[in-house]
């Protein structure tokens, strides 16, 4: 009988090994047992095949792991704006969708403006990361054709002002989208003047000076440089820039005579180019216009006005924008209309009423259409109806509406009955009332004195 081995042998070959600390290498395969308890595998059911200790888990669950989850995409906020014009041709807004759906360049903030002529849209520019003002235009041949000459008028104000020195809105691109909207594609510009009326009441003295020196600088462009004339300037075409606010333009204190020159080099106060642009120039024209076109909105259009169911008809020039901007001075210094009517003769009872009686010898000279508009054989105006006799019964003269005396005599040089004496761009700029509550023009760049070879204002 073979000898007994000893309890300590036997316990030595019957004990299993000692367990081998895993190594655990990032990224590499692992079975369940091998898998550590912060592993994702743990908290996945799945089968082990006992033939070579894979796990297997179901389709949906190893879909997970070859292709990881992409987060989800975000949700295209849209919303239909209601009560917006939807007349033959208009584009029809909608906020968060693209105006051109296969670039997907420039996508739909606000409604900025709507008209006649289309909408114009607070967008997103997506390749340059800026906000953008676009001019939809109706999709109607006459209009797309009146954008077309914007277009060109834009185009050659970039020719001759490559360095934006003027107060003139600037084009930055154009394109026909897919529903064949021609699309002019603008700076975002702050609030227009007739927004800041009626948000913020009339202009102080110091703002209201530098509003007009900008716009003379412009006009003067456009008249001595480019012998273009406007033909529709009204607050809403007078834009405030963007770079400073409505709300700081507001509570900005007047600088005393020489104290300060923000313009001047090296002063404390950043210098701001233009404070105000002159926008919608398509209604632009030269010296070749005809005379029987209507030009000018009905409240700032003046007497000579040439063609029917309009004023008078004694033919009209450069000086038709000056007139324009005398009432529109009027109507930011005391926040009212100087001329609230849309009848002929009326309009002229109130020219009559706010400024001095009209020349004998208008009544002679108006085209056929306002022959009746002036007693027979005189030259007189022929009497109002009632009611029409009582609105003009409670206007009261420009002299008595207006305190300022500097201020009288710049509104009123701009609305003299005779345009060959009417105030020019330039005169205007450089008027006292300018000089006086806006003394840092003196050292502006587009001041007169300060330019050179200047070209001559034109005939009014």
């Amino acid at each position: 009988m073979p000898p007994r081995k000893s309890s300590t042998v036997t316990a030595a070959i019957a004990a299993p090994p000692p367990p081998v600390p895993i190594k655990r290498n990032s990224g590499g395969k692992r079975t369940l047992d091998e898998a550590q308890s912060t592993d994702v595998v743990n908290i996945i059911t799945g089968t082990a095949d006992q033939r070579g200790g894979v796990v297997t888990h179901p389709p949906q669950v190893q879909q997970c792991f070859t292709d990881p989850q992409q987060p989800p995409a975000k949700k295209k906020v849209t919303y239909a704006l209601p009560h917006q014009n939807m007349e033959e041709g208009h584009f029809y807004v909608v906020l968060g969708e693209d105006i051109d759906v296969s670039t997907q360049r420039f996508k739909i903030l606000s409604l900025l403006g709507e008209g006649t002529f289309g909408k114009v849209v607070e967008a997103w520019d997506r390749k340059r990361k800026e906000y953008c003002a676009v001019k939809i235009v109706r999709n109607i041949e006459r209009y797309t054709r009146d954008a077309m000459f914007e277009v060109q008028f834009m185009q050659h104000i970039l020719d001759r002002d490559p360095t934006d020195r003027f107060c003139l809105s600037r084009l930055l691109r154009y394109f026909s989208n897919d529903f064949k909207h021609l699309c002019v594609v603008m700076p975002r510009y702050g609030l227009n003047m007739l927004d800041h009326l009626r948000k913020y009441g009339p202009l102080h003295h110091r703002q209201l000076a530098e509003v007009i020196f900008h716009c003379g600088a412009a006009l003067d462009f456009l008249h001595s440089d480019m012998r273009l004339m406007h033909t529709d300037l009204k607050p809403e075409n007078i834009l405030f820039e963007a770079t400073r606010s409505s709300e700081q333009q507001q509570q900005e204190v007047p600088l005393e005579r020489g104290r300060e020159n923000p313009y001047a080099a090296g002063s404390v106060r950043a210098p701001t180019p233009s404070l105000i642009r002159v926008c919608d120039l398509g209604g632009c024209c030269d010296e070749r216009h005809s005379p029987g076109s209507v030009v000018s909105t009905r409240h700032y259009r003046s007497p000579e006005v040439a063609a029917p169911k309009v004023i008078l008809g004694l033919g009209w020039m450069f000086s038709t924008d000056m007139w324009s901007m005398g009432c529109i001075i009027y109507e930011l210094a005391t926040g009212r209309l100087l001329y609230d009517t849309h009848d002929n003769l009326e309009h002229l009872h109130l020219m009559e009423k706010t400024l001095a009686k009209l020349p004998a010898d208008w009544a002679k000279k108006c085209s056929v259409e306002c022959v009746p508009l002036f007693v027979k054989g005189t030259d007189k105006l022929r009497p109002l109806p009632a009611a029409s006799a009582t609105k003009v019964a409670r206007v009261r003269a420009v002299l008595e509406m207006i305190p300022d005396t500097a201020l009288v005599d710049l509104i009123l040089g701009c609305l003299t009955y005779d345009r060959s004496i009417r105030l020019t761009a330039r005169q205007m700029m450089t008027h006292p009332f300018v000089s006086t509550y806006f003394p840092q023009s003196l050292s502006h760049p587009n001041h007169p004195k300060n330019r050179k070879a200047m070209l001559p204002s034109p005939a009014m």
